[in-house]
Formats: structure tokens, C-alpha cells, sequence
């Protein structure tokens, strides 16, 4: 049971992460994201919070709450939100991250800042994106080989890391043909995570969804099963002659 205290100090926290979420989205023009304070299936216990692109949710429970302060909230949030631009961590997300984390700077009372620092848009326009093309970019791999540009994401990747599989966690909470299909991918040997084709895969799962209802639909609707058919009643006269026609044949 939580004390009065702890209730507080939590709620502060919350409103912790709202306030600096709005600052962030409403300087860089991003979409405001949901925000879920409760337990979240995808939750790992070394994970400080984490973002669901599809849904374009921030989940950080009430566990993650407590073990961070004021301070560190505000850096895991500024992570999340570039998160939004950014799906891997990449030099792309450090270059969206030093962004963000301008944008979550609140100067504390009778501070005079100088400048114009409300609108961040034109920083993002003039920062000028390197894209490492001398190793793999794949955080776990980074090998100096031959290197190929991904057509999704159009980073570069090594022979073995070319190809795109699903980002995200493995979906061990569900057992339809959609997360078995996401499983397989996600477990075949080599590749990198990325984003860009997970939405496409997602997207091509969503319409093979609409053709296969369409389907249902239209089979449901046939005039085979709508239309009912006259029930054939047989008279005692007929039912002697299949009897003797029965008999006969054994």
C-alpha cells in the first residue's frame, strides 16, 4: 500500500513526463504521442520506458516511475520522442536525440535566456545527417567490410546484415497467423531490424485482412446459402418403391 507521500511524488512524476513531452512535440511540430503509465506487456524489466510506433504510444509504468528522478525522466522522455523520427539508434537518433533534448530545456525561474529557442524547426533543417558509409551500420555488427543500402531504411549494412526484418519485440502473447508469420522473420539467422519495412509488412498484413474478409463476405452473401430451397416431402407411395429398390440391391 502506498503512502499519501509516494502517491505525491509519483503524480509529480507523471506530470513530469506530460509536460516535457508537450515541450519537446509542440517545438519540433510532432505528433503528440499517447502516453501509458500503466503495465505494458512488452515491458522489460531493464528497459526505463519504450515506444510503440503503430500505436505512436510511450509506455513508461509506475515501476519505471520510481526508480528514476526528476532529471533522468526528462532525458529517457527526450530518447522516447526522437523515437518518433528515429526507430534504431543509429547516428541519425543521437543527431534527433541532442535535438530533443534542447527542446525539453525549461530554464528555471529569473533565468534570461537569450535567443530565440521556441522553434527548432530550423535547426533540424540545417543539421545535416552523416550516414557512416565505411562500416556496417548495424549497432551489434559495425564490421569495416563491403557494405549495401538497405531499399527501406537506406542505410548501409554488411553482406550478413543486409537484409530488413521486423523491428520490435517478439510476440510470445499471441498465437494468431499474423505474429507466427512476425515470429518466423524475426528468428531467421542475419539481418537488422527496420522500421521503415515493418510498417510496409504491417500494411501488406492489413490488406490480406480486408481481401480474406471481402472474401468471407461475398461467400456468406452467395445465393447458394441465402436462398432456401422447398423441403421435399416423399409420399408412402414413393418410399415403398425405395424400400423394394433397397432390398433389391441387397
Amino acid at each position: 500500500m502506498k503512502s499519501a507521500l509516494e502517491k505525491h511524488v509519483l503524480q509529480l512524476k507523471k506530470n513530469k513526463v506530460i509536460e516535457v513531452v508537450s515541450r519537446i512535440c509542440r517545438k519540433r511540430h510532432l505528433p503528440f504521442p499517447s502516453i501509458n503509465f500503466e503495465y505494458c506487456s512488452e515491458e522489460n524489466q531493464y528497459q526505463l520506458a519504450h515506444y510503440h510506433l503503430y500505436t505512436n504510444t510511450i509506455c513508461i509504468s509506475e515501476r519505471q516511475l520510481t526508480i528514476q528522478n526528476l532529471d533522468e525522466l526528462e532525458h529517457v522522455v527526450a530518447h522516447e520522442v526522437s523515437h518518433i523520427l528515429v526507430q534504431d539508434h543509429s547516428s541519425k537518433f543521437e543527431e534527433q536525440l541532442e535535438i530533443s533534448k534542447i527542446g525539453a530545456f525549461q530554464p528555471s525561474a529569473g533565468v534570461v535566456t537569450i535567443g530565440r529557442t521556441s522553434n527548432l524547426s530550423k535547426i533540424q533543417k540545417k543539421t545535416k545527417l552523416r550516414i557512416d558509409k565505411t562500416r556496417c551500420n548495424y549497432h551489434l555488427c559495425r564490421q569495416k567490410t563491403k557494405i549495401q543500402r538497405c531499399r527501406y531504411c537506406k542505410n548501409f549494412f554488411c553482406k550478413n546484415c543486409l537484409k530488413a526484418k521486423p523491428a520490435g519485440l517478439m510476440r510470445f502473447n499471441t498465437i494468431t497467423p499474423d505474429a507466427e508469420e512476425f515470429r518466423r522473420l524475426w528468428q531467421e539467422p542475419g539481418g537488422h531490424p527496420c522500421a521503415p519495412y515493418t510498417v510496409i509488412l504491417e500494411q501488406k498484413i492489413i490488406e490480406r485482412k480486408q481481401r480474406e474478409d471481402a472474401a468471407f463476405k461475398k461467400f456468406l452473401g452467395s445465393s447458394r446459402y441465402t436462398k432456401s430451397e422447398p423441403v421435399r416431402v416423399c409420399t408412402p407411395q414413393k418410399q415403398s418403391i425405395l424400400r423394394r429398390i433397397i432390398n433389391w440391391f441387397r
